[in-house]
């Protein structure tokens, strides 16, 4: 057995680097699954709070033995054996974590997907990953199921969480439930003897991915892919048993379960809420931690900004509070980098650099923190409580955005990763340059590929490439794709992961966008439209922003203005926003890109669904489609 990081024992996942399924029973060393990992957490953390939803709450004690009883269900009553795919679709509520909990327990292979799926949607993922079980929320979707079950020859049985008085047609979730604590009560031994049929490098998920990039994908996760982030994360970002996480995260989706399972290995009491009541939930809860995505914290962003605002000296004199904590964050950051970390820095030595840097912060130590301490009452007064620690994932926060909030106090940890790698790498509470996604985590190796695959010195922009435990076992039926995806470099599995960034000299990992999206212009100039689109959103009159390639080698911007902050503008809304956009471009450091050649402005926001995926990203073909803007030129 290794040695981990802090120089204990490692965990046995340790010593596997996301190979293939290990056929039959495993020994000692290569069993631990994530139901044990549960089973020991239950066993540090019994008499916990570990879930509330409203004013249901249930213990670790009590939330492992709901989870075993419907673990013992699925074995005695469906003949769930390991290995074999168990669908869950269904949105947030009480029983979700207890059934996904059940699906490891019997040592099968859960599939988290979202209960608003279509017909097509429904049937072709049902079909797709060979599903002997399907969890539904209503009866209404099992009889969608079974109006069609021909086409599902695996499926065995429907379970109904929600059952009709008179539904008859699946199992109650109830009745999966009871026979469940039956069994148990004559074979104590009946998940034991389950985990011992499955290893480390076993299958544990199907997850699919959100669908950006063209139709979602499904990706086949094991127990070691998964339990190599909760063992890591907690003690990387300081979570402990005695944190509140407000989780609004959708658990179909990786993130939100992640940090559900993040949580579980800490100890720490999960409070469930939605998006939509962030103050209600905020005041109620008073969260310590709150992982969401970029969008949401942007939200936050401007309810702070606007928190800060008012009439005369004291408005005056909180942004001045803001300006000067941001300006003592950007010397930090530049006292303990070799290289200046900020925009229109002096144009000294790498050394000189640093010690000026050094010196400012020295000198701004005491005004910061007054700033800080008046601008954390401040927001606590008119906003109400905030969490000290915040995760940011599934895409980049904006720049300016990201300094904002940690100059009012907020701890905003922004980390990367995908489906098909867990997470690779997070910034630390005390190591954390905004901008950046972080070191990766232990075990992990990241590297930026040229075109040849070659590897890239730090300040050059190249391909991701990642390697360890947390890379997914493939994709699902799909040898073309697992086979232009995963490459062996230099005897190692690297995931080619189609995004583009580059690596500074402190180690910090930065990324700019997808390799699928960047575009060149007519003088071979290479534009990143997620790097643009970060900078337009730090603007307080752009909500929303989609830069485009546009004939001839220019680019097109569409823009969703923040109608409310535009009414004041003393001019054409049109002409306004044109040059606003044209003074981010200068401002942020793309005086070398040509101005937009075209322009279009949304009427309405991105709504989930048509112009966005349900995790709030872009769904570029589908807005362009919309737009009536033409197809693609001048892609790389």
């Amino acid at each position: 057995m290794g040695i981990s990081a802090n120089g204990g024992p490692a965990p046995p996942f340790e010593a596997h680097h996301g190979g293939r399924p290990s056929p039959g029973a495993c020994d000692e060393e290569n069993r631990y699954t994530l139901w044990l990992g549960f089973e020991r957490s239950v066993a540090m953390h019994a008499s916990r709070e570990a879930c509330v939803f409203g004013d249901f709450s249930i213990s670790y004690t009590r939330l492992h033995d709901w989870a075993a009883a419907l673990a013992a269900g699925l074995i005695h009553l469906c003949n769930v054996g390991p290995g074999e795919k168990v669908v869950l679709l269904a949105g947030n509520r009480p029983e979700w974590l207890p059934l996904s909990l059940a699906v490891q327990g019997a040592a099968a292979v859960e599939v988290p997907c979202r209960p608003d799926l279509s017909d097509a949607e429904l049937f072709s993922l049902l079909s797709g990953v060979d599903a002997v079980v399907a969890i539904v929320e209503t009866t209404l979707i099992a009889e969608r199921i079974i109006s069609r079950s021909s086409e599902l020859p695996r499926l065995r049985w429907i379970i109904v969480i929600e059952p009709d008085e008179m539904q008859k047609c699946a199992l109650s979730l109830t009745s999966v439930e009871a026979a469940g604590r039956r069994i148990l009560v004559c074979d104590p031994g009946l998940l034991s003897r389950q985990q011992w049929r499955i290893g480390t490098d076993s299958p544990a998920a199907v997850i699919h991915t959100s669908g950006t990039t063209g139709l979602p994908k499904a990706v086949l996760l094991s127990h070691g892919n998964l339990l190599h982030s909760q063992h890591y994360l907690p003690g990387t970002i300081g979570l402990t048993q005695d944190d509140r996480i407000l989780l609004c995260l959708p658990l179909w989706h990786l993130y939100g379960r992640l940090m559900a399972y993040v949580a579980i290995a800490s100890g720490a009491s999960m409070h469930f809420g939605c998006f939509e009541r962030l103050d209600e939930y905020f005041l109620y809860v008073r969260p310590s931690c709150f992982p969401a995505f970029p969008p949401v914290w942007e939200r936050i962003h401007r309810r702070c900004l606007s928190a800060l605002n008012g009439r005369g000296m004291q408005t005056q004199a909180l942004h001045l509070a803001l300006k000067i904590s941001r300006l003592h964050l950007q010397m930090r950051d530049l006292a303990f980098s070799r290289t200046a970390m900020i925009v229109n820095a002096p144009s000294v030595g790498r050394m000189s650099a640093s010690v000026w840097g050094a010196l400012a912060e020295a000198l701004l130590f005491l005004p910061a923190r007054l700033a800080r301490l008046v601008l954390t009452e401040t927001l606590q007064r008119r906003v109400g409580p905030v969490p000290h620690l915040g995760i940011v994932g599934d895409a980049p926060l904006p720049r300016g955005v990201d300094e904002d909030l940690r100059a009012m106090g907020f701890n905003v940890l922004e980390g990367y990763g995908s489906t098909e790698q867990i997470v690779s790498s997070i910034r630390r509470p005390g190591r954390n340059p905004p901008g950046t996604i972080g070191e990766p985590l232990p075990q992990v190796e990241m590297r930026v590929l040229g075109d040849r695959l070659e590897r890239l010195p730090r300040g050059e922009i190249g391909q991701f490439a990642v390697a360890g435990p947390q890379v997914c076992l493939g994709y699902q039926a799909d040898a073309t794709l697992n086979a232009t995806s995963f490459v062996m470099i230099e005897g190692r599995r690297f995931l080619l992961t189609g995004d583009l960034g580059w690596c500074d000299e402190q180690g910090q990992y930065v990324f700019v966008g997808r390799l699928s999206n960047a575009m060149r212009n007519s003088d071979g100039m290479v534009m990143y439209p997620e790097v643009v689109e970060n900078l337009l959103r730090d603007s307080p009159f752009i909500e929303q922003a989609l830069i485009y390639p546009r004939s001839p080698a220019g680019f097109g911007v569409l823009v969703v203005p923040d109608h409310d902050r535009l009414q004041p503008a003393m001019e054409e809304p049109a002409a306004f926003l044109r040059r606003e956009i044209n003074r981010i471009l200068q401002s942020g450091g793309l005086t070398a890109q040509p101005c937009p050649s075209h322009f279009i402005i949304a009427s309405h926001p991105f709504q989930v669904g048509d112009a966005l995926t349900p995790t709030l990203k872009l769904r570029r073909e589908a807005i362009r489609t919309v737009h009536c803007i033409p197809e693609k030129e001048h892609i790389l």
